[in-house]
């Protein structure tokens, strides 16, 4: 307004889409997925502190909000970053995740109580009752560094994507069968800008690979296929019908869709 007279202001370029899509980033609080579902927003979430099996039974509530609110969960995304370095051996992803990796876990106090609460060998103080309560000043360089690589470990079998490339289609296979959409890979959190470079190429291998099971050939007709085909979201078979659909990789991942 100037003078007292309106007048209105357009913004340039002008917007590609009339509406934004909107994301909601959580660490694993089941009232922020259902508060997501409820807005109609996609989700960014991670491993840190939470399995696969934990994030399986979120997205449950998650698309049971999107239901309830009357979206339809097929237009929204379930999105999990995960820290991740493809190399031609799972040693070599290791070797070179391990220094960058502890360096990050060590900066985040909160993860570092997590997985020393958790450590076998990790001698609890008289009185602790949760890890909260665990002073970090008080542990030593070694144990400090034991803590550390306990951590690293379970962070790289279990909670990123390391190693070589048919660990990465196992662990995005992993996920598509919960009813994640998307991996946002976390590339860049210290490792050599050179080694960094030289891991893109198997990653785009493991993508490829991931998008190639995706495709629907014209001659296949395979339950798995007439269900991504036709985007089918309700299924009535027999409990052995089911077991046998979920022994197979393919078939299983198909019933995410459902």
């Amino acid at each position: 307004m100037k003078d007292g007279t309106p007048f209105e202001v357009v913004t340039q370029p002008r917007p590609v889409s009339k509406t934004l899509p909107v994301w909601v980033t959580t660490a694993g609080n089941p009232e922020t997925w259902s508060e997501a579902g409820d807005i109609g927003a996609n989700v960014l979430t991670h491993l840190l502190g939470q399995s696969v099996e934990e994030d399986a039974d979120k997205i449950e509530i998650y698309h049971g909000a999107l239901r309830a609110a009357g979206h339809d969960p097929t237009d929204f995304k379930v999105t999990v970053m995960l820290h991740t370095y493809i190399a031609e051996s799972r040693a070599a992803a290791e070797h070179a995740a391990r220094g960058p990796m502890k360096a990050y876990l060590r900066s985040a106090a909160g993860l570092i109580r997590q997985y020393a609460w958790a450590f076998p060998a990790f001698k609890r103080p008289a009185g602790l009752t949760n890890a909260s309560e665990i002073n970090l000043d008080s542990l030593d360089a070694a144990e400090m560094d034991a803590i550390l690589e306990y951590a690293f470990q379970r962070y790289f079998n279990h909670s990123g994507m390391f190693g070589t490339v048919i660990d990465g289609l196992a662990r995005a296979e992993e996920l598509k069968r919960i009813g994640v959409d998307e991996i946002a890979c976390l590339i860049d959190y210290g490792i050599d800008t050179d080694m960094v470079l030289a891991g893109l190429n198997p990653l785009a291998d493991v993508l490829a690979r991931v998008n190639q099971a995706d495709a629907v050939a014209d001659d296949d007709f395979s339950l798995a296929t007439q269900i991504r085909r036709h985007n089918v979201t309700h299924m009535q078979c027999t409990p052995s019908m089911a077991r046998m659909l979920l022994a197979d990789d393919n078939a299983s991942a198909a019933l995410g869709h459902l």
